[in-house]
């Protein structure tokens, strides 16, 4: 599948379906998924707030996070367990760098809207 790569907010995601389906009338907010893609190498506290701040909206899209997790050792893996069992991980992903954990990301992707948090 190919993906349209867009950096935004979880509030600007919404914003941008409200505004699309009003103008064209093809992507209607409530049916439009967004694959959130979070590279992370020992992150545990950034990736925390990160998550927080996805699962916490109340905004009309839908959509998954996958976290790419390159082999952390600070506990990472658990607190997404403990804290978000609903987030999507990919472990142990070959530390090829920002950019390859994104594509890995994007392969394990279910939706043609993709979103990358740096």
């Amino acid at each position: 599948m190919k993906h349209r790569l867009y950096i935004y907010g979880p509030r600007a995601w919404e914003e941008r379906f409200r505004d699309t389906e009003k103008e064209h009338k093809t992507i209607p907010a409530t049916e439009t998924i967004v694959s959130v893609v979070i590279p992370s190498l020992n992150t545990s506290g950034p990736l925390r707030n990160a998550l927080w701040s996805w699962m916490s909206q109340e905004i009309v899209i839908k959509f998954e996070v996958i976290v790419v997790d390159m082999c952390s050792n600070d506990g990472t893996l658990k607190m997404i367990e403990d804290e978000f069992p609903s987030v999507c991980v990919v472990r142990d992903a070959p530390n090829g760098g920002h950019g390859a954990a994104v594509n890995l990301g994007a392969q394990r992707a279910s939706w043609e809207w993709l979103h990358r948090e740096s």
